[in-house]
C-alpha cells in the first residue's frame, strides 16, 4: 500500500469514527444527553462523565470527590492515561473547582491544561484522559 493509499484508508476511518452517532467524540454530540439528564435531574449538581460510547451520571455532593483509576477513587476511570489519583473535585455551595493531584498526564478544562486548579461553572468540561465529564448545574 503506497502513502496516498494509507492516507486515504486513515481518514475514510477517521471520517466513520467522527459521523459515528453512538460516539460522544465532539461537544456536540454530548449535548442531547447532558440536556435530557438536566431534565431530569433534581439535583443541585451532578457530573455526566463520557466514556466512547456510554456515559454515567455522578452526583456532585459538598465535598471532595477524587478522580482517578485507584479501587477508593469517587470516580473510577479505567484508562491507562489516568493516574490512580489524577484529580479532585471540590463543591463548596455554589462553588466547584478541580484540581490537578498531581497527575501525570494533567487535566484539562474546555481544552486548556489546567496548572494546578481551575473554578468551573455549568456545562463546564473537564477531560481526564479519554474520558470527559462535563457539570450540570441546576440551581
Amino acid at each position: 500500500m503506497d502513502v496516498v493509499q494509507l492516507t486515504t484508508h486513515i481518514d475514510a476511518t477517521a471520517v466513520r469514527v467522527a459521523i459515528n452517532e453512538d460516539s460522544f467524540t465532539t461537544r456536540e454530540s454530548r449535548d442531547p444527553i447532558a440536556d435530557q439528564v438536566r431534565a431530569e435531574t433534581s439535583r443541585a449538581a451532578v457530573l455526566v462523565v463520557f466514556d466512547g460510547h456510554d456515559h454515567f451520571v455522578h452526583d456532585l455532593t459538598e465535598g471532595s470527590h477524587r478522580i482517578g483509576r485507584s479501587i477508593t477513587a469517587d470516580i473510577q476511570l479505567e484508562d491507562p492515561m489516568v493516574s490512580r489519583k489524577h484529580a479532585m473535585i471540590e463543591r463548596e455551595g455554589s462553588h466547584i473547582r478541580v484540581l490537578d493531584d498531581r497527575s501525570l498526564n494533567g487535566v484539562r478544562v474546555n481544552g486548556i491544561s489546567v496548572d494546578l486548579q481551575q473554578t468551573l461553572v455549568d456545562g463546564d468540561e473537564v477531560q481526564i484522559g479519554d474520558f470527559v465529564l462535563r457539570l450540570l448545574v441546576t440551581d
